[in-house]
């Protein structure tokens, strides 16, 4: 018991720190026939190095007995203990001015020693907690030094990047971790936080995703309190840098943490914000953003969790709500709603005709239109397949779209442009942006870079003009139309060869040269169309092109593999090399390579804390795996 006394001291304070309110002072006896017990000794103990890992539990005897001794003042005045000699160094130690024991205390490790010892002086440890997020933070003035952030527009970051350590974590009781959660969490939730060119310090954000998901942390409550008041904190504030940044702790940092039925909140509370609520809707960057965060908490649905979450909300006789899980813009992430629940029937052998399972199928085709390919609803459950196949109202919007019409609108819309390219801009931004205007504009691209080899900048107008949801229809015809190009090329196989490298060449210059398309939503959604077996054929040999044949990918792959550790815990240059990858490779998404350099009208960026394309590629490769199976 001698050798093992720290660690009971160390258990005590994680048990006494909690509760030294409601303690009574009967309930101290016990605890100094302990001390009595354990520290027989006459002679005093030198005092531990402070500010290494082992000064938690080499103190935690000494701050025991302070707490105990304050609540002995608190509630006996004339009642003193003398301690065991043993700790009286470490007591002279904690005892001195307060003001120059805060002085001495620099390190982050320092901080946390004393944090333990003045849970119950609450002036003192206020100051000590305010001290440890400063650290951080860079505090409230304007800091000296500051980081560049990825992206344009001279985004810049309070220049600290060296997170709280795993050592620290383990060196606060838990009570003052929560301490800790809570003036981290209020320092990013303030007004100021992240708006304009000044970001949140790397440091700050990673340290308040670490106490997040530290073990010893109700994480329930922590996501509870992240959902119920983080979010919309910045949803009311309209605070577009520090939502984009939730979405990439979300995705990045949180995501494997998330219980299902939070998952499901989520997804509501993602979809509310990507309908245009409050703005967020209008924000490119965001929007891309929240797809790939509701992408990657659809896809880390376990089998069993959606089945149980829908017969809830279906048992309460509350359809109308399954569509709180179904997003009013994204066919893509609709389709995946299906297959995932088509997944959780299929393995948790959830057959059951009608019922729930229809209405959730019906409710997703009436927020997005679609239709699946025969091979695909063959491997379907008979549920799902039945409700695709029985129900009138979803044979009427489930057929696909003529591929023929397609080639002869782009063909039409393509005179057009060359007829109108030597007139007025603001005639072609009217014409290609009208009402009703065929989504064939992305198409018209891939022409003038097989036909003309560029992008002229006067395609850039119509482009910056497209919204959100509109781009999106425009990315889904251009997948069918390259499809169907390469396809009816079937006809002249001598130079088949041919056309497909020059159109994937073509369609590598869009993503990467001219930033119009991310790539990996690009291969979501061609992933996801509505494709006979042949067209399958021709789907696959252009995204083997894509990743295999041409260097832009493999590059960027290869780089992130050589630099980076999936313990990125353990390194504490982890931002230095996200950034250094953002540098190297840049990721532009308003189209730039299209605009004139004479006119160019530079985006600002939302902060890049973690997310880069091979990081969001990972979900879609799941399904592209399916596809080529």
């Amino acid at each position: 018991m001698m050798k093992s006394r720290k660690k009971l001291m160390w258990v005590l304070l994680q048990l006494f720190s909690p509760a030294i309110q409601s303690l009574q002072l009967s309930d101290l006896a016990p605890l100094f026939a302990i001390f009595k017990r354990l520290y027989p000794e006459q002679e005093a103990a030198p005092l531990p190095e402070i500010g290494t890992p082992d000064t938690a539990t080499a103190m935690a005897a000494s701050a025991v007995w302070m707490h105990m001794s304050t609540m002995l003042s608190r509630e006996n005045a004339g009642s003193v203990r003398q301690p065991p000699p043993f700790i009286r160094h470490h007591l002279q130690y904690l005892s001195q001015d307060k003001q120059k024991l805060l002085a001495q205390a620099r390190e982050p490790l320092q901080i946390a020693s004393l944090c333990n010892a003045f849970i119950s002086v609450p002036d003192t440890f206020t100051q000590l907690m305010a001290s440890l997020v400063e650290i951080w933070s860079g505090g409230s003035s304007q800091p000296s030094n500051m980081v560049a952030m990825p992206g344009t527009g001279n985004l810049m970051a309070v220049g600290i990047t060296e997170p709280c350590s795993l050592e620290l974590l383990d060196s606060l009781t838990t009570y003052a971790k929560m301490s800790l959660w809570n003036n981290v969490m209020s320092r990013v939730l303030k007004p100021s936080a992240g708006h304009g060119h000044l970001c949140l310090s790397p440091a700050l954000v990673e340290t308040y995703s670490r106490l997040m998901v530290y073990m010893e942390m109700d994480y329930g409550l922590a996501l509870k309190t992240f959902l119920g008041q983080a979010f919309p904190s910045v949803w009311r504030q309209n605070n577009k840098p520090t939502a984009h940044t939730f979405l990439e702790l979300l995705t990045y940092r949180l995501q494997r943490h998330i219980q299902p039925h939070y998952r499901l909140q989520l997804l509501g509370i993602l979809y509310q914000l990507s309908s245009g609520v409050g703005g967020f809707g209008n924000n490119y960057q965001l929007q891309l953003s929240m797809e790939s965060t509701a992408l990657r908490l659809l896809v880390g649905l376990g089998s069993s969790d959606l089945p149980s979450q829908i017969a809830k909300v279906t048992s309460d006789n509350r359809l109308q709500n399954i569509g709180q899980l179904l997003s009013p813009d994204s066919e893509e992430l609709n389709r995946l709603f299906v297959l995932v629940l088509a997944r959780s029937i299929r393995i948790g052998c959830l057959e059951s005709p009608g019922g729930w399972v229809d209405n959730a199928v019906r409710q997703t085709c009436n927020v997005t239109p679609h239709s699946w390919p025969q091979h695909v609803l063959d491997s379907m459950p008979e549920s799902v397949r039945a409700s695709y196949r029985d129900s009138p109202m979803l044979n009427s919007i489930s057929r696909p779209e003529d591929k023929q019409l397609l080639l002869s609108t782009v063909d039409e819309e393509w005179r057009k442009w060359t007829s109108m390219a030597s007139g007025p801009s603001q005639d072609v931004v009217a014409y290609f942006t009208r009402e009703g205007a065929p989504s064939v504009y992305l198409c018209l691209l891939l022409k003038m870079l097989l036909d003309q080899g560029k992008i002229p900048p006067l395609a850039y107008g119509v482009l910056e003009t497209l919204s959100a949801k509109t781009f999106a229809t425009h990315i889904r015809t251009l997948g069918d139309y390259i499809v169907a190009f390469l396809l009816a090329m079937r006809s002249d196989p001598n130079n088949q060869r041919v056309y497909i490298n020059r159109a994937v060449a073509a369609l590598n210059e869009l993503v990467w040269k001219y930033n119009v398309i991310p790539l990996d939503r690009l291969l979501l959604c061609m992933v996801l169309r509505h494709y006979d077996t042949s067209e399958l054929s021709v789907l696959l040999v252009i995204i083997h092109v894509l990743l295999m044949r041409t260097r832009e990918f493999k590059d960027r792959v290869s780089a992130f593999l050589t630099e980076n550790s999936p313990e990125y815990w353990l390194r504490s240059d982890w931002h230095q090399k996200h950034v250094t990858f953002h540098q190297t490779y840049p990721e532009l998404i308003y189209c730039e390579g299209v605009q004139d350099r004479a006119a160019h009208t530079q985006k600002t960026y939302l902060p890049i804390y973690y997310g880069n394309v091979c990081l969001r590629f990972l979900p879609v490769l799941s399904f592209l795996l399916v596809c080529i199976v």
